[in-house]
Parts: structure tokens; C-alpha cells; sequence
């Protein structure tokens, strides 16, 4: 009797155990299933911190979301993927290309922060030939009358508020001559004295001023008509955030979480650098000289900025129609995982 018992319960802990094993297996499919797979713009720029942290500090592998990340040569390039739902998250800047996709019905959404100036953060920039500021022909943003300035794009940016600056010293966008030249390829236009100055982000700017043909000369924070300027921000495929919502705000959990990290650490700080370097290949003595963007600490959009944008294009021309702000902004999703 006491040795058919033994089996018996012998029997049921290998019962039990199976059981529990069928559970954990169950548990771990449940898992696998439950995880959420989208896909993400990458430029590969130092800019890209706080979606870098997310990823090697395992805060989108902590909300069950497993990110793919597609490479783009540049921010432009990610709209019309981002638009037909290619891939669900991308960055980008305001320029008037922007607004006029939204005008025509483009159906993406403006969901957080990626990169604003402020004082001391001015990581956009012009960076002028050093040869002109060591002859005094550039002292100022009026000197700019006659120069020939190139940036990456027509109507981005970084021509909205080298406008509004010229404006403020009495001068328009017809008063400098522009070229469009990619950021990799700057230096050599500026080492050709093909052009006189260029609008940049970093670390660009670090660069050209390591090699003595450039200085980093203003940026936004230089000028009180833009110096809270909205550069880069995160953009949702509107179908992904209406139809895919829990998936949505996982990943912006996330996103604010390494926002919050980056801000305790700052661009110069050993591990960000490291990352930022493991993902960018830029070097990391350029990395530690870069001029830092600012982050706003719950990673909400300057929305006041971005309608300052629409409206200066729309004035000069370049947008024809202006599309109300609450149609393409939704920071619900920063405000739920700020906890606001």
C-alpha cells in the first residue's frame, strides 16, 4: 500500500509538472503572439538618441515592441512610406513639402518631440566659410546681403528660420542666393568657396569646424523670432495610430522613458555616446563636440512653433493651403505615458 502511494503521488507531481510546463510554454506563445512588430524610419543621425536608448536599454523590448528599423538617406524620403503605412513611425522636419501633404489629404500624424533650440541647443545651424569671419565680411546676419547660402532641401527648415532672422535685420530670402546641396557634401562646396555659408544640423557643423574651413556662426536660439524652434518631430501613420493604438502607445512609452534617460545624461555622457556611436559610426570626439539638441521632458511638441512654420510658408508662397493644427497633432499619446 505504501509503495502504490508513493507511485500515486509520484505520479501526480509528474502531473503537476507537466502541467505547469504546458503553462509556461502556453505563457511564452501568449508572449510571442502579444508582441508588437512595427517598423521605423532610421537616418542614422545623432538626433536618433532617444530612439537608440529605447532600443539598447531594452524600453521597447520592456512594452512587448520589437522595432525594425528601415534606413532613409534622408527625412523626406520617409514621407511617403510613412504616409502609405510602409512604416508606422518615421522623423521629420517642417518644411513646406510638409504642409502640403497634409493639405492634399497625406495621412500622418505629429505625435511628439524629436529635437527643439533653445539657448545653449542650438544643434541646427549656418556654419560660414572661416575666411570670411576672419576678414570681417560676416559679423552678423545682416552681412548675409549678396552671400550664397546652400542647405539640404528648398522650403525645410532651416530656410523658415535663417528667414525669419533675416527678416529681423531688415533683409528677405531674396536677398541671399541658395543652392540645395546634402549635408555630406558641404564641406566640399565650402572648401571650393562654391558657397559661403551652410545650414546644417549636427553633427555636420562639428565637423566642417574640425577641419578649419568652417565656423559654427548661429543658429535658431540666436533669434528671438525662432529661438523655441520645433526642428524634428515623431510622426505616426494616422491608420497605425487609430487602428493600432495599444501598439502606438507602447512604443511612445518607450520613446518618453529614453527621453527622460537621455535628459538625466546629456549627449556627452560615455554611454550615450557609445551607443550614439555603435549606431551612427560618426566619431565619438565629434559626437562629444557637437552642440546638444533640447529634448522637452515629457517629449511634447512645440505646436506653437510648428504653426509659426505653416503660417511663414504659407506668407512667402510655398504652401498654398494651410491645414489646422488639431487635423495633424495628436500628443495624447505623450501626454498618457508623461502621465499628464
Amino acid at each position: 500500500m505504501k509503495v502504490r502511494r508513493v507511485f500515486h503521488a509520484l505520479g501526480l507531481l509528474a502531473t503537476f509538472s507537466a502541467v505547469a510546463a504546458l503553462g509556461q510554454v502556453s505563457l511564452s506563445a501568449a508572449r510571442a503572439v502579444a508582441q508588437e512588430s512595427i517598423k521605423q524610419g532610421d537616418l542614422a543621425v545623432i538626433s536618433f538618441a532617444p530612439i537608440y536608448l529605447a532600443e539598447e536599454k531594452g524600453f521597447f523590448a520592456e512594452q512587448g515592441m520589437k522595432v525594425e528599423y528601415v534606413r532613409f538617406v534622408s527625412g523626406a524620403k520617409m514621407a511617403a512610406p510613412l504616409a502609405t503605412g510602409q512604416i508606422e513611425v518615421a522623423t521629420g522636419s517642417m518644411g513646406a513639402g510638409f504642409f502640403n501633404a497634409l493639405a492634399q489629404g497625406s495621412d500622418v500624424l505629429v505625435v511628439a518631440d524629436k529635437g527643439q533650440t533653445r539657448k545653449g541647443y542650438g544643434f541646427t545651424q549656418l556654419v560660414v566659410r572661416k575666411d570670411l569671419i576672419d576678414s570681417g565680411r560676416v559679423k552678423s546676419i545682416k552681412d548675409f546681403k549678396g552671400l550664397t547660402l546652400a542647405t539640404n532641401a528648398p522650403m525645410n527648415v532651416t530656410i523658415f528660420w535663417v528667414g525669419r532672422a533675416l527678416q529681423s535685420a531688415g533683409l528677405s530670402l531674396e536677398d541671399v542666393n541658395w543652392k540645395f546641396i546634402s549635408f555630406p557634401n558641404q564641406l566640399t562646396a565650402l572648401k571650393n568657396k562654391a558657397v559661403d555659408a551652410v545650414g546644417n544640423a549636427e553633427p555636420w557643423g562639428a565637423q566642417i569646424e574640425k577641419t578649419g574651413v568652417g565656423v559654427r556662426f548661429l543658429s535658431p536660439a540666436d533669434f528671438d523670432t525662432s529661438k523655441d524652434l520645433q526642428v524634428a518631430t515623431i510622426m505616426y501613420n494616422g491608420a497605425f495610430a487609430r487602428e493600432r493604438r495599444s501598439a502606438a502607445q507602447k512604443y511612445m512609452n518607450a520613446y518618453v522613458k529614453a527621453v527622460r534617460y537621455y535628459n538625466e545624461r546629456g549627449m556627452k555622457d560615455a554611454e550615450v555616446v557609445d551607443i550614439l556611436h555603435k549606431w551612427t559610426k560618426v566619431p565619438k570626439d565629434i559626437i562629444q563636440s557637437a552642440v546638444p539638441f533640447y529634448l522637452h521632458p515629457y517629449g511634447m511638441p512645440n505646436l506653437q512653433s510648428i504653426s509659426a512654420m505653416q503660417d511663414y510658408f504659407f506668407e512667402v508662397g510655398a504652401v498654398k493651403k494651410k491645414t489646422p493644427i488639431e487635423k495633424f497633432a495628436d500628443v495624447s499619446f505623450v501626454k498618457k505615458a508623461a502621465g499628464m
